[in-house]
């Protein structure tokens, strides 16, 4: 490293170890310290030091990606406050950096490292939060199918229906946690004072995510329907859904199919009914 300091870098030299300067979430005196030799490189005036000038753009960088995910994920950053929060965003970069044009695309692996991360596992409902908030971001992203047209079935014989395939919207999401997170989702645009901040006690949740012409919904789901919609998503026959919430021992017979249907069919959720 010292020798390096002693000769003009090469444009590709100083333009990487700028990035590694620029890309450190811990800030400039980090990176600085991680590489101390590419001060020298800098010229340093007295009106504006090098560090300064440097640290422009150091703090540029991570504001923006910590802008991007704190707008992904409000419900995590108002669980933890905005100090806690930039703590964990420090840390999620340092092993995840950006690495797609798409800024969409960083938030992707923090429900994952949220797991194993000290904070995540001093509060296990915030990595099932991010898993929510993630998946509403998908289910906002996806395309659309055309309205469902009751006319599809109109001629369809009982038989018919046993092997019915259930098409669901692509913006479909089922999720299954251990925490009621949702109650955290919907506070998560209110201020610190008002509404949930954190979870005291697991309580089994199913949740379906679906697109409508406004937004993104998330609605809580009981076994029954949540097990029937799961069977649908992977492609199974009406009669084999059915049969697998039966066999769970839940109540799931014609008039509560008939009831979910409707409810389906009317939000977007179903929307295309496959006669094989």
């Amino acid at each position: 490293m010292s020798t390096s300091t002693l000769r003009p870098p090469r444009l590709a030299e100083l333009q990487r170890r700028l990035r590694t300067l620029w890309t450190e979430p811990k800030g400039i005196d980090e990176a600085l310290r991680r590489a101390p030799g590419v001060k020298s490189w800098i010229a340093d005036e007295t009106r504006v030091p090098a560090r300064t000038r440097l640290s422009v753009y150091s703090d540029g960088y991570f504001l923006r990606l910590l802008e991007s995910l704190a707008h992904d994920f409000r419900g995590v950053r108002r669980a933890l406050g905005e100090r806690e929060f930039q703590g964990l965003i420090a840390d999620f970069l340092r092993r995840n950096p950006s690495r797609s044009p798409n800024l969409v695309d960083l938030g992707a692996p923090l429900p994952g490292f949220l797991r194993s991360h000290p904070i995540g596992r001093g509060s296990p409902y915030l990595a099932e939060l991010a898993a929510l908030e993630w998946a509403v971001l998908e289910s906002l992203y996806s395309p659309r199918l055309p309205p469902f047209d009751p006319r599809a079935f109109a001629s369809a014989s009982e038989p018919d229906w046993a092997r019915a395939r259930i098409i669901l919207d692509p913006t479909v999401r089922l999720l299954a946690f251990r925490w009621p997170v949702e109650r955290l989702w919907q506070a998560r645009d209110l201020p610190e004072r008002q509404g949930p901040r954190a979870l005291k006690r697991a309580a089994k949740t199913r949740l379906l995510l679906y697109r409508d012409d406004a937004w993104v919904r998330v609605v809580r789901l009981g076994e029954a329907p949540w097990r029937v919609l799961r069977e649908l998503a992977r492609g199974r026959p009406l009669s084999a859904a059915c049969a697998s919430a039966q066999a769970a021992r839940l109540r799931a017979g014609p008039a509560e199919l008939r009831n979910w249907f409707a409810q389906w069919t009317a939000s977007g959720v179903v929307k295309r009914i496959e006669f094989p």
